[in-house]
């Protein structure tokens, strides 16, 4: 009965043991008998309710009973559920919008289905916002769902200037294999100098929505293509905006992490800065460093060198965490 509203859940009954089940004539098989049997009304049941009008409620819910299976599919082929509602008029504005919550950076069945699922909703264009949580492991330990960063290297150095990095309280926080709590951060700031990458300044932090602010990073870049003096620079990595007027130089490059949130660096006679570096929805890392020639004289050159300093920065955080 409890499949009226699960459907699906009929698949995991043998189907010899539902054959037994429904076969006979109407109002006298095994499953009315037991209807009847439960219930106050007796054989008068069968007037109302009985195997044939299950069969009917299963299909009313998008389930063939005979077959096993659900009824609707999308133009692929594809079982859909939705399919059998008509599509909605209402503006996008006004809908409601989709929220996906998983343990999406978890080594776990449920982690790696929680991210199939994301990657299934972008490729069908959807603009869904992904939400992580934690869960409870088999030592009983709350596992937050954020992203766990190294705070040492592997030859136990510190990687952290422990006077930037911002902390969170939270309860029953996780501990590492030697039995150290691992805090909960909102940013931390990693000492330049260990990274080897000539770099000024290197933050990862967790913010509301790194699309917007990736977003809203990116404007100035736009509105310097639009300037009538600006030259710009074209690969298939890189888009660079040299403006005369502003006296900037900015680039868009190709994300080396997954999804469309573009990715604008600025820079000037002395420095460049990486204000949003998206990894995902809520984590960023920003970075800055010295220029070592004048881009505006070479900006195809530029472009290159820029590409190589975001891909030299992805590749030291990437053995950091199995997130990144």
């Amino acid at each position: 009965l409890d499949a009226i509203d699960e459907p699906g859940r009929v698949r995991f009954v043998p189907t010899r043991n539902l054959n037994a089940l429904f076969e006979g004539k109407p109002g006298q098989t095994l499953f009315d008998r037991v209807i009847q049997t439960v219930h106050d009304a007796g054989p008068g049941l069968s007037a109302i309710f009985n195997a044939q009008s299950y069969s009917d409620l299963m299909w009313r819910g998008g389930f063939d009973f005979t077959r096993r299976r659900f009824i609707f599919r999308d133009i692929k082929g594809n079982r859909f559920e939705a399919a059998r509602f008509a599509p909605s008029q209402s503006p996008q504005a006004e809908r409601v919008p989709l929220q996906v919550i998983g343990p999406f950076q978890k080594s776990s069945g449920l982690g790696q289905a929680s991210r199939l699922s994301a990657d299934t909703l972008r490729a069908a264009g959807l603009n869904a916002r992904f939400v992580d949580f934690g869960l409870e492991g088999n030592d009983g330990v709350i596992y937050r769902g954020g992203t766990t960063l190294r705070a040492e290297s592997f030859e136990g150095e510190p990687l952290l200037i422990t006077a930037k990095t911002k902390c969170i309280t939270v309860p029953e926080v996780a501990k590492d294999g030697h039995g150290n709590p691992i805090p909960v951060v909102k940013s931390i700031n990693y000492l330049p100098e260990i990274t080897g990458l000539d770099l000024n300044e290197f933050r990862v932090s967790a913010v509301d929505d790194t699309e917007l602010a990736a977003n809203e990073n990116a404007k100035g870049h736009k509105d310097a293509l639009e300037l009538p003096d600006t030259t710009s620079t074209r690969s298939s990595s890189f888009l660079c905006a040299n403006s005369k007027a502003q006296g900037t130089f900015s680039c868009q490059l190709v994300s080396p992490y997954p999804g469309n949130i573009p990715l604008v660096i600025y820079c000037d006679a002395a420095q460049c800065e990486m204000p949003v570096l998206a990894v995902n929805q809520q984590l960023q890392v920003s970075a800055s460093w010295t220029v070592p020639i004048d881009f505006s004289g070479n900006p195809e050159a530029a472009g290159t060198m820029i590409q190589k300093k975001v891909q030299q920065i992805h590749d030291f955080l990437k053995p950091l965490s199995s997130a990144l």
